[in-house]
């Protein structure tokens, strides 16, 4: 199930306002306490001008002289997700969790990854963790979650594929008044 351009507008949202606030998790990120190499530097400032290939590409250079560098996979996971190739995204975030399994940041992005790709089963837990470590939830957070769980609800359902199940579901959005259990 493909997740609508309005829904990856909020994810987008919400991965700003995650990454503005910058709340700070058990361990931050996989190299937020120390300095980064000049290659990792680099690659962060070819992300932050938009140059998210020529990134990937260094980042790619990198793990090759070395697979296990602390933050690699984190950097990769993240320059997908910002060039919106949230497949990619995917095995390089869960690789940063394997590494440093307290990464916030990490932990969101795999969450709005999986829900983007509309693997809703899969991102449910990990967008409830970041959720639950905010000191003030977010209401673009609590958006993601709500519509995931709906989602994931509707799914589950076989009754809802029916046609004729709920005519006035065709009418327009789905109502609290609507659902039968």
């Amino acid at each position: 199930m493909a997740v609508s351009r309005y829904g990856q507008r909020i994810a987008v949202l919400l991965f700003a306002a995650f990454a503005a606030v910058a709340v700070p998790v058990a361990g931050q990120t996989a190299v937020g306490n120390r300095s980064l190499s000049p290659d990792l530097a680099r690659s962060r400032k070819l992300r932050e001008e938009g140059k998210q290939d020529q990134a990937i590409a260094l980042l790619n250079q990198i793990v090759q002289k070395d697979p296990n560098g602390a933050g690699l996979q984190a950097q990769l996971g993240k320059t997908y997700y910002e060039k919106r190739d949230y497949l990619q995204a995917i095995p390089h975030l869960k690789s940063a969790l394997k590494q440093q399994p307290d990464d916030g940041e990490s932990t969101q992005l795999l969450g709005l990854s999986y829900y983007l790709v509309g693997h809703l089963q899969q991102a449910i837990p990990l967008l409830e963790k970041v959720h639950s470590q905010l000191p003030r939830p977010d209401v673009t957070g609590s958006y993601i979650l709500g519509t995931s769980y709906l989602q994931s609800a509707i799914m589950t359902r076989p009754a809802w594929r029916l046609p004729g199940y709920f005519p006035s579901l065709r009418k327009g959005p789905l109502h609290i008044c609507c659902w039968r259990r």
